[in-house]
């Protein structure tokens, strides 16, 4: 073996050996979110059911392995309905479900 590929391959080693340890840490960080929503807690469509804010919430959860939880807020509840982008932009909620024309 070459002098120079040898080099390659113990220096491509050694980086993943210390990014094993931080991969380890992500994967077993728990992250607790909120989210907010246009429309109310028990809207119809929009808050309950299929395709809903809910809906996506426990889809999120399960693939996540239940390391992502998130808090549902309906309009009113943390914030004003109309408000959700802004809440999202200063960082005072992490997610916001609402139509994209508000």
């Amino acid at each position: 073996m070459r002098r120079r590929d040898f080099t390659k391959l113990a220096l491509a080693g050694a980086v993943g050996t210390v990014a094993v340890p931080a991969v380890l840490r992500a994967q077993a960080a728990q992250f607790n979110w909120k989210m907010t929503s246009f429309y109310g807690p028990n809207a119809a469509f929009y808050s309950t059911g299929p395709g809903s804010a809910k809906d996506l919430i426990s889809r999120i959860e399960a693939m996540s392995g239940g390391r992502i939880k998130i808090q549902f807020y309906g309009a009113g509840e943390l914030i004003p309905a109309a408000e959700g982008f802004d809440a999202v932009s200063s960082g005072t909620v992490e997610m916001n479900y609402a139509n994209s024309y508000f």
